[in-house]
């Protein structure tokens, strides 16, 4: 492997490890194989639900072991359909050149699991958490 992967994270994994201490989402941010990717989009659609000091601690900590990029707008393949709300979500792991998107959100992205898709960067492939734990602990 060159380098850490690159794991975008969708705004309820980032809520749920930051919500509640030691969460089992914790290794997204902690794995020495792995670096955290979030966007302005999601860090202020997180901001908006914290609740409470200690919440807000453990937001700001993952936020500072995170890369932040500006979200940015790209074209999504064509076979993609996604409501408005969770379009920037997967344009930004794109434009981040995330290797993989984490999101619990089975509804919407739940068909796109497990599928890399094309991007200009190389495969995006859209995980469960619970996949994406098993894949780091896979790597080591």
């Amino acid at each position: 492997m060159s380098g850490p992967l690159r794991i975008f994270i969708d705004s309820n994994v980032l809520f749920s490890a930051s919500r509640v201490p030691d969460h089992s989402f914790l290794p997204f941010w902690l794995h020495r194989n792995a670096r955290a990717v979030l966007s302005d989009y999601v860090v202020i659609e997180n901001e908006r639900h914290i609740v409470g000091e200690d919440h807000r601690r453990r937001f700001d900590d993952l936020l500072r072991r995170s890369e932040v990029v500006i979200g940015e707008d790209v074209s999504l393949p064509a076979d993609i359909d996604l409501p408005a709300k969770d379009r920037p979500i997967l344009a930004h792991a794109i434009a981040a050149r995330a290797r993989y998107l984490v999101t619990g959100d089975r509804t919407h992205f739940g068909r796109y699991f497990d599928q890399p898709l094309g991007t200009a960067s190389g495969p995006l492939t859209i995980v469960s958490p619970r996949t994406m734990l098993a894949l780091l602990d896979a790597i080591g």
